[in-house]
């Protein structure tokens, strides 16, 4: 079940999302995300190409970043319960590569 509930979570992740907005000068623009390790630039491109269609499309901005998330159990606290932390010296630890990419287009106007 958790195999399934993993695949269904990666297909819905594997598309870059896009949201209306302007640019600095004031044009119809928008906002594509194509973060996360199941998604690529190509993702944005191909979205940026889906919302402008025919009249082609303008790069306005682009951003990468790439970072760790991490997470450990130091084990049990005086109540009982377990505490997670950032760190290497836990006895179970998990770490995540995380990439932002972001993508700020604008369509090109009709000849």
């Amino acid at each position: 079940m958790k195999k399934i509930a993993f695949l269904f979570a990666l297909l819905l992740g594997a598309c870059a999302t896009a949201s209306h907005t302007f640019a600095p000068d004031g044009r119809e623009a928008f906002s594509l995300d194509c973060s996360g390790s199941a998604r690529s630039w190509g993702m944005c491109l191909e979205k940026a190409g889906d919302l402008c269609n025919t009249r082609g499309y303008e790069v306005l901005q682009a951003s990468a970043e790439d970072g760790y998330i991490a997470a450990g159990n130091a084990g049990a606290s005086i109540s009982g319960n377990r505490s997670g932390f950032a760190g290497s010296s836990s006895s179970s630890f998990f770490a995540s590569t995380l990439h932002k990419r972001t993508m700020l287009i604008a369509c090109k106007k009709q000849a």
